[in-house]
This record gives C-alpha cells, sequence and structure tokens, in this order.
C-alpha cells in the first residue's frame, strides 16, 4: 500500500490521500517563518501564529509546483508515492527550442540573453512565478506575446 496518493484537482492544485500523521509532517516541513514576522500586529495580538503555510490541509491539496520538493521529502522519508493517472496528466513537458528558435515571430524585440533564459525556464517548468525588475513597461510600449504549445 502506498503512503501518498496524489490527483490532479485542477490546473493549480493537486490533492493529496494520505494518513493524518503523514499530514501533519508535511504540514510541519511546507511552512516558514517570513522575516518580521514578531512585529506585524496579529503576531502581537496573539492571533497569528507567525507560519505561513504553503499547503492548505483543511482541503488537502498542495500546489503542483511542489511536486518536485514534495517527492525528494517523500523519499528522503522513505514514503511511497502513487500518482492517479486517471484523474489527468500532473506533469507536461514543453519542447521550448521550437519556440525560442522562431522568437522573431512571436515579439518584436531583440531579447537579452537573461530573457532567453527566463523564458526558457518559464517553459521547460511549466508553470512558473518569474519576478523581473524589468516587468514594468511605460504605456507607450505595445507588446504581444501569444505562445501556443502543440
Amino acid at each position: 500500500m502506498t503512503d501518498i496518493k496524489l490527483y490532479k484537482q485542477n490546473e493549480l492544485y493537486i490533492g493529496i490521500e494520505t494518513s493524518p500523521s503523514i499530514w501533519y509532517e508535511l504540514r510541519d516541513v511546507f511552512r516558514f517563518r517570513p522575516d518580521g514576522y514578531k512585529y506585524t500586529p496579529k503576531f502581537k495580538y496573539g492571533t497569528w501564529d507567525g507560519y505561513i503555510s504553503l499547503i492548505d490541509i483543511r482541503n488537502r491539496r498542495i500546489p503542483q509546483g511542489l511536486i518536485p520538493e514534495l517527492m525528494q521529502w517523500a523519499k528522503k522519508c522513505g514514503y511511497s508515492v502513487e500518482f492517479d493517472k486517471d484523474s489527468g496528466q500532473l506533469i507536461r513537458k514543453f519542447d521550448c527550442s521550437a519556440f525560442l528558435d522562431n522568437w522573431a515571430e512571436y515579439v518584436r524585440f531583440e531579447p537579452y540573453d537573461y530573457q532567453l533564459e527566463a523564458v526558457e525556464n518559464i517553459l521547460k517548468l511549466n508553470k512558473c512565478l518569474c519576478l523581473s525588475p524589468t516587468s514594468c513597461l511605460s504605456p507607450d510600449t505595445e507588446i504581444e506575446v501569444i505562445i501556443t504549445p502543440k
């Protein structure tokens, strides 16, 4: 019998079926205290314990982006993991080389090396949050990017 069973809930979350003891271990692994948590009013008044949890224990789900960390943790702890293939594909691979070779068809400017590297990483991961200091554009700038994976 497997210890952890993963199934796709929607495009953002995966559901997890496991025992309550493993859930409490997951809760401890996937939470952290941010810098300056002691100075927030909720922590001072005792309504918040100072932790930000990355998993949703009430709905028994975790963001899809945490699958690699979940797999590493399960392997380290000796838990077996099973993917429910009937609920949908959890991780999709995308061949980004064709997109990057035809970059001029999609945008009207020549990208910098770090921009190409960021786009390549985002396409490989399929879902990603990219924090970029150059993301603010002037109102006159028109950039249209349409990505249609095959």
